[in-house]
């Protein structure tokens, strides 16, 4: 969730002023090799970066390279929010409701530049019951879902999931959502979120966003996730937010938002990190009641585990901690054996098997795969 000093500098040249910036630029540049050691979370701020520093007038050897940087990322996202726009334009045809999420809404309300943010898909949310009709659509329209066999689609797509990759013949990819947060997947969970948004343009065509509370909320719950590409753009993402709609923040509706989905741990994070390190315009009476709100220890221990690297056990503590959210949800608290019982029937259904047969096989697949890895020396966390 937190970058590492180097990223912070960059950060610090992405989004701060004056001297301030100039400064955590050029203490970046001197310990960093461009062409070589560049981590992907740090490339992908790089077009930001060039922003701000031609905007303070900064005269720079690489301001070059930076400029290609921009130009490639408005270019890709052009394309991409043109095939987008087409495929929300064939959804709504079909009487599906969209909403975009994450990066699009993001580049359109705030960035409000094309070559800042760079994007690797383009979410679109759709209405809960209207999942399955949409999942239809995209394969009727040549799109292809990612990391599945077509065999084991339906059976795996209607497990705990709350959305699914796709990509088309050109590469482009979308993710498909039919809720916004993972951790999020009752039939209604979604409501508040659909009444409390706002239309937007997305070039030729009309769709939702999220309200500026709820994306704020959302960035900050998603960025507290780990992330194969070391993803710290949530920093950036939160802070254009606070930047150009603090206005339009309801800060009761975050902070029971928060409270009500049990999100208050990455919230709290994020939050805090955000004005100690940037000085981000967020209210000292936010930050005193986020402090105060009581949280689990079984939510401390899951936003910890989804904070962390996976290890060699995979995401077995991610749906441990889930599990246990789950019956702590339900006030259903007591400790006995017959718990781990019911995770067993949470993984059957988690991973959408027919009996705990085929549960036992599936387990003994993934730790042969794990073992195999680990003995070659792979890094657990790749895919």
């Amino acid at each position: 969730m937190f970058p590492t000093a180097s990223q912070e500098l960059l950060l610090r040249s992405a989004l701060l002023s004056g001297e301030t910036a100039i400064s955590a630029w050029r203490e970046w540049k001197g310990q960093t090799d461009l062409d070589a050691d560049v981590d992907i979370g740090s490339h992908r701020l790089l077009p930001l970066v060039y922003k701000n520093l031609a905007a303070l007038g900064v005269e720079d050897t690489w301001m070059g390279k930076l400029k290609g940087i921009y130009r490639l990322t408005w270019y890709k996202n052009q394309s991409l929010f043109q095939t987008a726009s087409k495929l929300i334009k064939t959804f709504q045809d079909a009487q599906i409701q969209t909403l975009i999420l994450k990066g699009a809404p993001l580049i359109l309300s705030y960035y409000q530049d094309f070559g800042v943010r760079p994007m690797g898909d383009l979410d679109i949310l759709v209405p809960t019951e209207k999942g399955d009709e949409a999942f239809d659509l995209l394969l009727q329209l040549g799109w292809k879902p990612m990391q599945i066999d077509l065999k084991h689609l339906d059976k795996e797509r209607k497990v705990l999931r709350h959305a699914w990759g796709f990509v088309n013949p050109a590469g482009q990819s979308i993710d498909l959502h039919w809720h916004v947060f993972a951790l999020l997947l009752e039939q209604d969970a979604d409501l508040a979120f659909w009444e409390s948004s706002v239309p937007i343009a997305f070039l030729d065509v009309k769709t939702r966003a999220l309200c500026a509370t709820d994306l704020l909320l959302h960035v900050c719950v998603h960025g507290g996730q780990w992330d194969s590409s070391s993803s710290i753009r949530w920093i950036t993402d939160a802070f254009y937010i606070l930047a150009k709609a603090q206005s339009e923040i309801n800060w009761d509706r975050l902070l029971e938002q928060a409270e009500k989905n049990r999100f208050v741990v990455p919230l709290r994070l994020g939050l805090f990190y955000l004005r100690d390190r940037f000085d981000a315009p967020i209210p000292d009476e936010v930050l005193h009641e986020l402090s105060q709100v009581r949280t689990s220890a079984i939510e401390e221990k899951l936003f910890r585990t989804l904070g962390s690297k996976p290890t060699f056990l995979g995401n077995l503590p991610v749906y441990w901690y889930k599990y246990l959210c789950r019956i702590e949800k339900e006030r259903r608290q007591n400790l006995d054996p017959r718990r781990l019982v019911g995770f067993i029937d949470y993984l059957q259904e988690v991973k959408g098997v027919e009996s705990k047969i085929h549960l036992i096989k599936w387990a003994a697949t993934r730790t042969c795969l794990r073992i195999g890895r680990a003995l070659r020396g792979i890094d657990q966390a790749l895919p």
